[in-house]
């Protein structure tokens, strides 16, 4: 549960007591009802509460060219370097939430915003807070906790295999590959190294060929393209705001290959807000999607504006 949902709490406790002051002395089934659900939200706050002092803390690591010894290290690389993690952070965590544009602002970028707390000279080493002072519950994790851990994952994930990072980068939108991109490409042309430690487990660039293979293959591959698909839905996921298809019809520039592959794609919130899913499941659909192939990974959609029923396809949806 996330910040959204405890200001809704905070919303409903309010909206609750006034109920209450206002309800009829006579009416008191209702004056039970209502006490009960706010007896429930003030249980839910008050679990907020008890997780309040968690915090989330990360290591990243610097070495290489830009360090003189143990002195310091070139201020332009560690302030610059420092802010292009911040920034990557900042948009893949926004892109757990919600499908990025390839440009322009980043929403609920005040998430995910991180305090330095200290550094320690020889490798250049920042420790990072969550400064958002989100609260949260006990056990469960911050947004920008989600954004560091999938952070730490794509890069581990651009110097492995090619399926590893296949799967690493399978829901993330240009924009927010960019911004990784962005802070790997500093260390590669300043020759320079770093670690992400977080949650007991670390990341390590082994040498400056690692850092130049990650770099590359992070490149976003070629402008986003829009298209209409016909496909027929197989699920969706209205928390995650994904949805799964079979393509039965591709227009251009989409290649027909396409045609009959099982497929994931985001859903842009504000198009999840209005899918009955039940009323267009298993039959044929026209979809607008927005398009992006990363590395030599397969066609990654995200779905942008309309979901309408496919009347060409009248046939198929009888089968």
């Amino acid at each position: 549960m996330h910040i959204r949902n405890h200001e809704f709490l905070l919303s409903e406790r309010s909206a609750l007591q006034k109920l209450l002051a206002r309800a009829s002395p006579g009416d008191a089934l209702g004056q039970i009802s209502l006490t009960h659900r706010l007896q429930e939200v003030e249980r839910e706050l008050k679990a907020y509460a008890a997780g309040s002092s968690h915090r989330t803390e990360a290591y990243l690591t610097f070495w290489g060219s830009p360090l003189k010894g143990h002195h310091g290290i070139h201020a332009d690389f560690g302030s610059e370097a420092v802010k292009l993690f911040v920034k990557a952070v900042t948009a893949v965590g926004a892109n757990q939430r919600a499908t990025l544009s390839d440009r322009g602002p980043i929403p609920n970028h005040q998430d995910y915003r991180l305090l330095i707390t200290g550094t320690a000279p020889g490798s250049f080493i920042v420790h990072v807070e969550d400064a958002s002072q989100q609260p949260v519950r006990t056990g469960e994790t911050t947004p920008a906790e989600n954004a560091i851990e999938q952070v730490k994952a794509i890069l581990a994930a651009s110097v492995g295999d090619q399926q590893q990072f296949t799967v690493a980068t399978a829901d993330i939108d240009r924009q927010a590959l960019t911004a990784i991109h962005a802070f790997v490409q500093i260390l590669a042309d300043s020759e320079a190294l770093c670690a992400l430690a977080f949650r007991n487990d670390e990341f390590r660039f082994q040498d400056t060929k690692q850092v130049q293979r990650s770099e590359k293959r992070l490149q976003p591959n070629g402008q986003a393209t829009h298209a209409t698909l016909t496909v027929r839905l197989r699920g969706f996921l209205p928390g995650s705001c994904k949805a799964e298809f079979e393509i039965l019809s591709v227009n251009a520039p989409i290649s027909s290959a396409e045609v009959g592959r099982i497929a994931e794609s985001q859903v842009a919130p504000i198009v999840a807000d209005a899918i009955d899913i039940q009323a267009l499941m298993a039959q044929p659909v026209s979809i607008d999607v927005r398009t992006q192939r990363t590395g030599l990974g397969q066609l990654r959609y995200a779905l942008i504006t309309r979901i309408s029923q496919d009347a060409s396809f009248s046939s198929i949806a009888a089968t």
